[in-house]
This record gives structure tokens, C-alpha cells and sequence, in this order.
């Protein structure tokens, strides 16, 4: 393990709010010294585990956990634990759960993991509520947890249900209730499984496409969250996006800005837009979201600037262009919202 790439990180994410004095005290004076040098991994430990108990600087959050990421050889399940835990309060935060709840669903985490280790050390698991019948410990462990999480081979999909703290709610109840009850989206799902996978150890990436997102294991296994049959692999997806799974944390943010817009709450909407920005700022279908919830608030200006950025981005996004010829409509400007639509048609 490179301590040194981690300690770097740890360095930079700080210079990043050299002005906020953070919980993490990394020396008497609660700053990095550019020439300490680290003895070995149990040096950076102490940091890393104040830090999931009580940052809630997501720049800070996404800085640390990148350079974890890079630098974990996954041999050291302390670190393997500190990553899976960063991911997991920055995707609490971005769900809006209230801060004095954020260390109970992080306890609970830890019980969903205690409960699949045991499952994996059973070699017999058929008789056992939480355990999916036929899952061995001879199994991959991405795998095994696979079949943990769908115990029961039921519905765990739910279109509604993105936040991580009403999916662990969720999963709760599905254990409890022999899985008679749903759990959460691709987006939901997705999360669960990537943030206790980060514990096995094993290579993890989100992956995603227009209106899904998945898991990809190992660099070479797609798999599917919202059925139980695991791996799978799709050509007919004609965009992959691919990267470390902090994208949880934007997307969790996109979609409440899109839940919000769709509740008329349009000041909450372009809020959440904006901290999903501040963690993605190259996402057309954001901006046009943002603009919407503009739209409506009657700040049209503000709507058009939106476009514009989503038009940068990428020109070939249609519903740019019919957000703009509604924003311009809204403006009584007929000939530009004409304009505009003509556009969209074209695409």
C-alpha cells in the first residue's frame, strides 16, 4: 500500500479548505506538515477514522477517498473499511439524512456487513432467512454478497427509492420481512452494493448509462443490482461512463434535484443541483434540470445560462433545446422559442 499517496491526499484535500478548520487534527497546529514522513498505514488511521465519524465537507470527503482509492493495494481491511465508510457518509449527506443520524445508519452498515460475513463463512446456508439457498463461501465474494442482499430472490426494485438511509431502511425490512417488501432503484441498489463490497476488498467501479447505473467488479464483471442473477453484460448501451464510485454522491444529488423540481420546490431544486455541480460540473442533463426549476421560479436569465452551459457540453443533447424554446416561450419571445423547438426537432 502507497501511505505515502495516501498521506498526499489527506495533504491536499486540506489545502483545498485551508480556511475551515477541520475535525481531523493531523498535528498540534490541525495542519498537514509538507515534510512529516508516515512510518507505516497505522499512522494515517487514527485520521481516517475521525474523519467518517464527523467530516461533512464533501470536496474534503471526495479528495480523501480518491486518494485511497488510488493507493489501496485492498490487503488491509481497516483501509478497505475507511473507504467503503467515506463513500458511505458522503452518499448520507447527499440523501439529506440529518446529521444526528448519520453515525446510526454507518452502525447499521457495520451489522448489514457483520451479517454477510457470517453468511460467507457458512458452507450450508439453505435453511438461514438472510442467506440466499446455494450461496457457498466457495463463491467470488462479490458474489456472495449478491445473494446476500437477495436473500429471498424477490422484488428488491423500487422506482421511487434513491436515498441511501431509506434504502438501508429498506433492506432492513426486506431481511425482517422474508423479503416481502422492496428496497430501492438502480441508484439505490447500486449504492448498497458498492459501499459493502468496498469492504470485501474487491475492485470496484459505477458505471453509468442514460437512466441506469450499475456495478462493475474487477474490471471485467458488469453487474446488474436490480435483479438477483448478477453479471451480466450489455452492448446495446451506446454510452459507458466509467469511474470510482463517488459517483453515487452526484447522482444521489441529481436525482433529488429532479424529485424536487417534480414537487414544485424550486429553490430546493436548484440548491441540490448546484452541490451536485460542485461534484460534477461537465453533466448536460443536470443543467437543463437546474434551468427548469429556474424556469419556473421565473429567473429566466439564469434558466437560458444553464442551457447555454448544457450546450457546450454536448450540442447533441435534445432536451436543451426543448427547455429552451419553453423558457423563451415563458418570455413571450416566440420567433427564439420557435427557434429553439425547430432545433430539438432536428436532433
Amino acid at each position: 500500500m502507497d501511505v505515502t499517496g495516501i498521506y498526499s491526499g489527506l495533504r491536499n484535500a486540506y489545502k483545498l479548505i485551508n480556511n475551515k478548520k477541520s475535525a481531523v487534527d493531523l498535528n498540534k497546529n490541525g495542519t498537514i506538515d509538507e515534510g512529516e514522513q508516515l512510518r507505516d498505514v497505522s499512522d494515517v488511521k487514527p485520521f481516517l477514522k475521525v474523519l467518517v465519524k464527523n467530516e461533512n465537507d464533501l470536496t474534503l470527503l471526495h479528495e480523501v477517498f480518491s486518494a485511497i482509492n488510488i493507493n489501496n493495494d485492498k490487503s488491509d481491511p481497516d483501509i478497505n473499511t475507511f473507504e467503503s465508510k467515506l463513500v458511505a457518509r458522503a452518499c448520507l449527506i447527499a440523501s439529506g439524512t440529518p446529521e444526528k443520524e448519520i453515525n446510526h445508519y454507518l452502525a447499521v452498515l457495520d451489522d448489514l456487513f457483520s451479517g454477510y460475513v457470517v453468511c460467507q463463512k457458512e458452507s450450508d446456508r439453505s435453511d438461514r432467512g438472510k442467506c440466499s439457498p446455494g450461496v457457498t463461501s466457495r463463491e467470488s465474494p462479490d458474489s456472495c454478497l449478491k445473494g446476500y442482499l437477495w436473500s429471498f430472490k424477490n422484488n428488491r426494485y423500487d422506482y421511487n427509492c434513491f436515498k441511501l438511509n431509506e434504502v438501508i431502511d429498506n433492506q432492513i425490512k426486506y431481511f425482517k420481512s422474508g423479503g416481502n417488501n422492496t428496497v430501492g432503484n438502480c441508484l439505490g441498489l447500486t449504492t448498497l452494493f458498492t459501499i459493502l463490497a468496498l469492504r470485501t476488498g474487491v475492485n470496484i467501479k459505477a458505471v453509468t448509462v442514460p437512466g441506469h447505473i450499475f456495478s462493475k467488479i474487477n474490471d471485467n464483471n458488469d453487474i446488474e443490482n436490480t435483479n438477483w442473477v448478477g453479471y451480466f453484460s450489455n452492448p446495446a448501451y451506446p454510452v459507458r461512463n466509467e469511474s470510482n464510485v463517488f459517483i453515487c454522491v452526484f447522482e444521489i444529488f441529481k436525482s433529488r434535484t429532479y424529485q424536487y423540481l417534480g414537487k414544485g420546490d424550486w429553490d430546493k431544486s436548484i440548491e441540490c443541483g448546484k452541490r451536485a455541480l460542485a461534484l460534477n460540473p461537465n453533466d448536460s442533463s443536470l443543467y437543463v434540470i437546474i434551468a427548469a426549476a429556474y424556469k419556473h421560479s421565473g429567473k429566466y436569465q439564469s434558466a437560458i445560462a444553464c442551457c447555454e452551459k448544457a450546450a457546450a457540453i454536448d450540442p447533441k443533447y435534445p432536451d436543451t433545446y426543448s427547455e429552451m424554446s419553453a423558457i423563451y416561450s415563458k418570455m413571450h419571445m416566440e420567433e427564439k422559442a420557435k427557434e429553439y423547438w425547430d432545433k430539438f426537432l432536428k436532433l
